[in-house]
């Protein structure tokens, strides 16, 4: 299948249009993609599978984790779809509120609550 049309296909999909407008401009591993849409971990594993087949998002390992990024093609073709649809979405009420939900769980994650309270607070500022 044309470059192109590979990628036309892979975005067809809301759940993969929400993954790449989750990733935006930033790195992402998947725990952070399928807490943040919602998603159990197997589906978007498969999801980023195929963007990642599609040339759409690229991969680092770090450790045990896998870190996902928007590509950059080299195809033109492909390169002009992703920048688009990129585009496209960015101001979406979606990706709004994933990329908030993303927040909420950092924060979570950086500075739990029961943490808050007692001498752990010294080293959270």
């Amino acid at each position: 299948m044309n470059t192109a049309l590979s990628a036309i296909d892979a975005l067809a999909d809301s759940a993969r249009l929400r993954i790449v407008g989750l990733l935006g401009s930033r790195e992402l591993c998947v725990s952070d993609i399928y807490s943040s849409i919602g998603m159990h971990q197997p589906t978007a594993s498969k999801h980023l599978g195929v963007l990642r087949r599609a040339g759409l998002v690229e991969t680092r390992r770090q450790g045990l984790q896998i870190y996902y990024r928007v590509a950059a093609p080299s195809d033109p073709g492909v390169a002009a779809i992703l920048a688009g649809v990129v585009a496209a979405i960015e101001g979406t009420s979606q990706v709004h509120d994933d990329r908030q939900t993303l927040d909420r769980g950092r924060r979570a994650i950086a500075a739990p609550v029961h943490l808050r309270n007692g001498i752990e607070d010294d080293f959270l500022d």
